[in-house]
């Protein structure tokens, strides 16, 4: 339970997308950036937190039974409330903005209304309604933010895959379904089907050809909103990247990969596929992410995890040096961001959420309170000592340890 936290720093789906000077440009081939990753290890450097962040701030979550979850799996961030769909309760849980427990949305069940994975779920942007997808029980349903039930489909009916990793709304009526591409060649299949407010399906967004020749089965690793006016969507091994305008037109903007233009089928195979430890490719892209001026990078080289960042402005890229500081258990052995804000290493940097402006991060304080040399943190020189000891006082707090900690940073 406390490893889910950390280990979603690594693998977790995560974001990218075009800076805004690309938003408007032409989508002939001219004007698509490559990005070939191998450029990133010839260099090292070192980063800090505080060259990205200049504002922090904590939301501590109620530590009662009906309010704890495992983990974050989908979530939304409003002016007025939270919405988590924990994967390990298997709960939609409504919070306040400041972390005090609601009410629990919907409930486990087959029946009207009831799900049993309901992993995949989005607040609207007006914050009145919740859409959760469950591919367990194969249905989209429908709720208010006071618990009613609205409505739901079947969504085999409308859809030909039935694996759904997340829900994104690219505009105040409309949300997309995540797909994950099928474990065969399917006609028909969509990655983004769009629907509206009633679940109709309006239509989908980028359809792929029945192609045996493409990676099937993969996780779209980067879907994520970045203002009100688009959101990305990047699938691994499908090295090009996507713009996605709140009227459902997909712009393509970038190719990325270990290679100039992206991944190649020979990049897909670069470790072979079966069972046991050789699940992966040696080299992969986990998370994509964009931070200000930076794209960050996470994922594996020759088998190893790396993280790296690239200067949009500049075009340097360079491949993270730092290491954690303060871990008794050696645990964390990748690079990461030295946090010389509040101290605490690796925070994890999820998204950016534009409706607050902030970057969305998480961690949760029971593992540092066993994992780390809580002194050593104490003696840090960081730039917020009082949020520094609020930490620590809540990771020292057996009961409230145990829960989430939500960590909003603002960015520069």
């Amino acid at each position: 339970m406390k490893r889910t936290s950390y280990l979603s720093l690594f693998i977790m789906l995560v974001l990218f997308a075009c800076s805004g000077k690309n938003q408007n440009q032409d989508t002939n081939a001219d004007s698509i950036i490559n990005i070939d990753v191998l450029q990133a290890f010839d260099q090292q450097k070192s980063m800090k937190l505080s060259d990205l962040v200049k504002e922090v701030e904590f939301v501590q979550f109620d530590a009662s039974p009906e309010a704890y979850f495992m983990n974050a799996r989908s979530m939304t961030i409003g002016k007025k409330y939270i919405m988590i769909a924990d994967d390990g309760e298997n709960r939609v849980l409504l919070f306040d903005r400041h972390g005090k427990f609601i009410r629990q949305i919907g409930q486990r069940g087959k029946g009207p209304g009831e799900y049993s994975n309901p992993w995949q779920a989005a607040m609207d942007p007006n914050e009145k309604f919740i859409i959760i997808a469950d591919g367990m029980v194969q249905k989209i349903a429908k709720f208010t933010v006071e618990g009613a039930f609205v409505k739901e489909i079947k969504s085999t009916d409308v859809l030909v895959n039935r694996i759904i990793d997340e829900v994104r709304f690219i505009n105040d009526e409309q949300f997309v379904l995540i797909m994950r591409r099928p474990s065969r060649p399917v006609d028909g299949f969509a990655s983004l089907p769009l629907f509206d407010m009633d679940l109709n399906l309006v239509k989908g967004i980028l359809p792929r050809a029945n192609d045996e020749n493409l990676s099937l089965f993969t996780n779209p690793n980067g879907v994520f909103g970045i203002d009100k006016k688009r959101m990305t969507f990047w699938e691994p091994y499908l090295d090009t990247m996507y713009t996605i305008t709140p009227d459902g037109e997909a712009i393509p903007t970038h190719k990325i990969g270990f290679s100039k233009g992206g991944p190649t089928k020979e990049y897909v195979t670069t470790a072979t596929y079966g069972r046991g430890d050789n699940l992966e490719p040696k080299n992969s892209l986990f998370g994509i992410h964009e931070f200000g001026d930076y794209f960050q990078f996470s994922g594996r080289r020759n088998g190893d995890w790396f993280q790296a960042f690239y200067n949009q402005k500049s075009g340097d890229f360079f491949e993270l040096s730092n290491r954690v500081s303060c871990d008794t258990s050696g645990t964390f052995k990748s690079a990461c961001l030295e946090n010389d804000l509040f101290g605490v290493e690796p925070i994890s940097m999820r998204e950016y959420h534009p409706g607050l402006d902030r970057v969305i991060g998480w961690s949760r304080p029971a593992w540092v309170g066993s994992h780390y040399d809580l002194d050593c943190i104490r003696n840090k020189k960081v730039k917020y000592p009082k949020l520094r000891d609020q930490y620590l006082a809540i990771a020292e707090d057996i009961e409230a340890a145990e829960q989430m900690l939500l960590v909003l940073m603002k960015l520069k």
